[in-house]
């Protein structure tokens, strides 16, 4: 029973942590996407250099890639969560 009990609030700790990582990516995710139209802005005025455009581009895909991995990771979570608590079953369906 303890051992049970011990499970549910790993997985429910480790959903909250995921979450919070995942607003924290959204955020820097925006963020990257920002400088990178700026930067696209500047290169169109002639103002920078195609290498640093495609340097903040590799940054925000970086950064997607980055959200996508740990997004996957909080709905597996979540699943693990309700999985521990018995009910996955009234979900799914």
């Amino acid at each position: 029973m303890v051992k049970l009990e011990n499970a549910q609030r790993t997985y429910y700790q480790n959903t909250i942590n995921l979450k919070q990582s995942l607003d924290l990516l959204a955020v820097t995710n925006d963020n990257y996407k920002r400088m990178l139209d700026a930067e696209q802005a500047k290169f169109n005025a002639g103002e920078s250099s195609l290498f640093i455009v495609n340097s903040r581009e590799l940054k925000w895909i970086e950064s997607r890639e980055k959200y996508i991995k740990t997004y996957s990771d909080y709905r597996k979570s979540i699943l693990d969560y309700y999985h521990s608590l018995g009910i996955l079953p009234q979900i799914v369906q």
